[in-house]
């Protein structure tokens, strides 16, 4: 997920590096080798202000919040970006820039393989399909969605109350200001805000490195550090026609974070299920989120034979037809379920396996957009 760094004036004994969220509530945070990271991650209308004040002798005005969360840009097709110049420059990465720079290609000229550079505003590519969005206002809509909710409902009823509440609570925002109005469930549906969103449409490709340059190292993400990759891109929000002027964007400091340095980092993470229970952290781990589509379970314990009935001609077996269930004994979570040529991990580290290292793939909590 691409991040802005933003450092504050007040030097420390160690680096910070936090991000703050528009998107969702929780998330956990990045460390990089050489700094030592904090806890938290927060909404902007959020922070706790007089923690960082006594921990950090910083306290963010809401000037500067404001600043930070009119500079962050989200993209539509999963991602985070930031505004870095007055007429319409949006920085990103790469690999958020990657589903565009596939579409804009041709025969003849693949942008995402070989990069591409507009010497001119004339050469910058449009991008149809793509659509970023600046957050412009957080309101708490959380009275509103729960009235909607009666003691006596049952689970789907009041489930359908608060998705109808809250599609008219964005349809009468739209209506009003006719900016993008999204109601967001946060803490597990403990808090519902709105967000309102301006939307620029009109956005071009102006810059892209050689894959080779941007996915060096074979890390596609950015929760990994060092990073030795160029993972960025640049676009150009555009209005009636010419280059959007931004009142509000992030200026690049040429001297870079100084060691010492409070840095902070804006974004727009997925999820990280801060929240759940251990107990719900091991169903979705065991049930719900498994690698591949459950069609069978077979060797409910580690000393059972496997059985499988998905597919009556074994030649046909294939990783979502077979499945292994983990054994029941702790100590013994990894089981081998073969059918000929085919075989299954399933473990409590992980059932998947990156298509490019014999290593076992190992998912973030922080989920890419």
């Amino acid at each position: 997920m691409p991040q802005t760094n933003l450092q504050s004036s007040n030097p420390k004994s160690t680096k910070l590096i936090q991000r703050l969220s528009c998107a969702v509530a929780i998330a956990a945070s990045l460390v990089p080798t050489a700094a030592q990271c904090d806890e938290g991650m927060w909404l902007f209308n959020a922070l706790p202000k007089k923690q960082l004040a006594s921990k950090y002798q910083f306290e963010p005005t809401q000037e500067w919040v404001d600043h930070v969360m009119l500079s962050s840009v989200r993209f539509n097709s999963g991602g985070s970006a930031s505004f870095v110049s007055s007429n319409g420059l949006v920085l990103t990465n790469h690999h958020v820039a990657a589903d565009t720079l596939f579409k804009l290609s041709t025969a003849e000229h693949n942008y995402n393989e070989d990069g591409f550079l507009a010497k001119s505003l004339q050469e910058e590519i449009p991008a149809t399909d793509l659509e970023l969005n600046q957050l412009i206002s957080i309101e708490d809509v959380t009275a509103k969605v729960n009235e909607a909710v009666k003691a006596d409902m049952a689970p789907a009823d009041a489930f359908k109350a608060r998705q109808a509440t809250m599609a008219q609570i964005e349809k009468e925002s739209l209506d009003k200001t006719g900016l993008r109005s999204d109601v967001v469930t946060l803490y597990g549906g403990g808090r519902y805000h709105l967000y309102r969103y301006k939307k620029y449409t009109d956005v071009r490709l102006v810059w892209a490195p050689e894959a080779a340059s941007a996915f060096f190292g074979g890390d596609a993400d950015n929760f990994e550090y060092p990073r030795y990759c160029l993972d960025v891109t640049l676009f150009r929000v555009y209005e009636d026609g010419k280059p959007a002027k931004i009142d509000h964007f992030l200026k690049m400091d040429p001297d870079g974070a100084k060691d010492g340095d409070l840095v902070f980092v804006s974004g727009n993470p997925g999820r990280t299920r801060r929240i759940l229970t251990s107990d719900a952290v091991e169903f979705q781990r065991d049930t719900s989120t498994h690698p591949f589509p459950v069609h069978s379970i077979c060797c409910d314990d580690a000393r059972s034979p496997c059985s499988n009935t998905a597919s009556k001609d074994p030649n046909k077996l294939d990783a979502e037809e077979t499945i292994c269930s983990v054994s029941k004994t702790p100590e013994k979570r990894i089981q081998e379920c073969s059918r000929g040529s085919k075989t299954l991990r399933s473990s409590k580290q992980n059932a998947r396996t990156n298509k490019t290292s014999s290593k076992p793939y190992k998912p973030t909590l922080n989920s890419q957009a």
